[in-house]
């Protein structure tokens, strides 16, 4: 008997999600911080953008560089743009997903810019290795398609240089199409091997910071991301946001549910109320499965809303289930963002004392018969009702 052997389609479906996956961009940016490395890689990228200010700063200067008005003036005024981005750099946070797309932008726009005014087409094509650097940036902060659109712009500069060359009095065809393999191999070949591995690598890692059930985080992946909820939330704080909420939510008889129904039914619900819980919250939230049938939630808000936010996550949950209806006991608890405003503060130990606080007021409110919501602040205050019942 023969047996025929088809060809695993693991690499294409590999391809497929590595294209269509969203780019974890606070991950990325909290990994890096949580090794204190961040603000290394931050100076690197001033660093490197402060020396593009100064290229075409020097061809605009060298008598053999640019012979006209309209030149000299394009190439002060990327040299002038790129001091200020290196400045954004050197002195600001490092920037929010948006304005990392935009950098990424700019900085195409202006190495193409001063490769294409070069008078020397040779040497602009060997300029265009500098578009590596935005690929290595793109490679670690940015996904597939931004770097698929950055790579065909670097293959369209290049080609026009290219061309520049093949045309030019002194042209050597040989040495034209080996400095355009080689800009090619340097611009889409490596690149894009080394992003597809860095994914694969990245995806092993996530794959440690989630929940495989539900596909929240898992306690490891909330400590980790901690810290650019209070960092990052912070500097979009505004006059109604003062406090950073922290919700423990427990799902009340559980083991009723499996004991009943079965565990296949006892994960349905799990990874239901984890639905739920996504749902009646902000999509800034950080929203974990610390175990069991335990949640956590935390996230910025007012200390006016919390209890709103919280009742309307209890009232989500015990939304009618098929065939196990699920009631929750929560418990909630509130950090104030000046106290966290110190560098100096840890934001997993500040986590970790508000979770155990969560904690206790959520065996408050299941002491009461469960279904209920229960506050109690980090430091308590005169007035505060620390039990509430069902609406």
């Amino acid at each position: 008997m023969i047996t025929k052997f088809r060809r695993s389609p693991t690499a294409a479906l590999l391809a497929r999600r590595w294209w269509s996956e969203p780019v974890e961009y606070s991950i990325q940016v909290a990994y890096f911080a949580r090794r204190g490395i961040l603000g290394s890689l931050q100076l690197l990228v001033a660093t490197s953008t402060f020396v593009l200010a100064l290229i075409p700063a020097a061809i605009g200067l060298s008598p053999a560089g640019a012979h006209d008005v309209k030149t000299t003036v394009v190439l002060w005024a990327v040299s002038v743009s790129a001091l200020v981005v290196s400045s954004l750099w050197w002195c600001g946070r490092w920037p929010s997903r948006g304005w990392s797309g935009a950098f990424v932008v700019y900085a195409d726009a202006a190495i193409s810019t001063v490769v294409l005014v070069n008078p020397h087409p040779l040497a602009g094509l060997l300029a265009t290795n500098a578009l590596v650097l935005v690929s290595v940036y793109a490679i670690f902060f940015e996904g597939p398609r931004t770097l698929v659109a950055h790579t065909l712009w670097a293959l369209t500069v290049s080609g026009v240089l290219a061309a520049r060359m093949s045309v030019s009095p002194s042209a050597d065809g040989l040495f034209a199409m080996t400095t355009t393999v080689t800009a090619f191999l340097s611009l889409v070949v490596v690149p894009s091997v080394v992003q597809f591995v860095v994914w694969m690598l990245r995806n092993d890692a996530n794959d440690s910071l989630t929940d495989q059930l539900t596909g929240l985080y898992n306690r490891r992946g909330l400590n980790l991301l901690m810290d650019g909820l209070l960092r990052g939330l912070h500097a979009e704080r505004s006059d109604s946001s003062d406090a950073v909420m922290v919700l423990v939510i427990d799902i009340d008889c559980f083991k009723r549910i499996n004991d009943t129904y079965g565990h296949a039914e006892g994960d349905a619900a799990l990874m239901r109320t984890a639905q739920r819980i996504r749902e009646a919250v902000r999509a800034s939230a950080l929203v974990a499965r610390s175990g069991g049938e335990e949640f956590v939630v935390a996230d910025l808000t007012s200390r006016d809303s919390i209890l709103t936010i919280a009742e309307r996550v209890r009232c989500a949950i015990a939304e009618p289930g098929t065939p196990a209806d699920l009631t929750a006991s929560i418990g909630v608890t509130t950090m104030d963002l000046d106290d966290l405003a110190d560098p100096a503060t840890d934001p997993i130990a500040a986590l970790n004392r508000a979770i155990d606080r969560a904690d206790h007021a959520m065996f408050e409110a299941k002491h009461n018969g469960g279904n209920a919501v229960a506050f109690r602040p980090m430091t308590p205050h005169p007035g505060y009702r620390q039990s509430y019942p069902p609406l």
